[in-house]
């Protein structure tokens, strides 16, 4: 078995969550990650609690600080192999005609960690996230990448 010591990964608080969306939790000691368990609803709620819905309309609750993965690794080439392997597993078990399931990196991450097999340093951000998982989540990105320029946290070009 190869551990992977190098890899990081970072994180932000679940806080400004948009009103539903797949996070992957993370469960952290003394800076590295225990596991990760990937959520497929977590919702806001009006009175501002913020609960994974997929199983139960009740739902878990989570803190506003709680720690989710922005899908933002730092891996090693040892990888590749790992992620073709998991890749092909996930492609083999599908059932026909399935068009719509994820793979879901850090749904691989975890059973890794279980294993032994990898080890996560984890580096906190508190900057504000914005993501681009659809065609209309352009228009608000790109206000939020121009109000970045704008406010100097960004050159007026990133090329150069």
């Amino acid at each position: 078995m190869v551990v992977d010591p190098d890899v990081e990964m970072d994180v932000v608080a679940l806080a400004g969550t948009p009103d539903s969306v797949t996070r992957g939790v993370c469960h952290v000691t003394d800076g590295k990650l225990d596991r990760i368990v990937e959520t497929f609803k977590l919702t806001v709620f009006p009175d501002g609690t913020i609960r994974d819905v997929d199983k139960n309309p009740e739902g878990d609750v989570y803190a506003p600080d709680t720690p989710v993965s922005m899908n933002f690794w730092g891996f090693t080439p040892w990888i590749f192999t790992k992620l073709e392997e998991y890749f092909n597993a996930f492609l083999h078990a599908l059932p026909a005609g399935e068009l719509k399931k994820e793979c879901l990196l850090p749904s691989m991450v975890g059973e890794l960690i279980e294993k032994g097999e990898l080890r996560v340093s984890v580096l906190h951000s508190d900057a504000k996230w914005f993501g681009m998982t659809y065609h209309e989540d352009k228009d608000a990105v790109a206000a939020a990448l121009r109000a970045l320029h704008d406010a100097g946290v960004y050159p007026p070009t990133l090329h150069g």
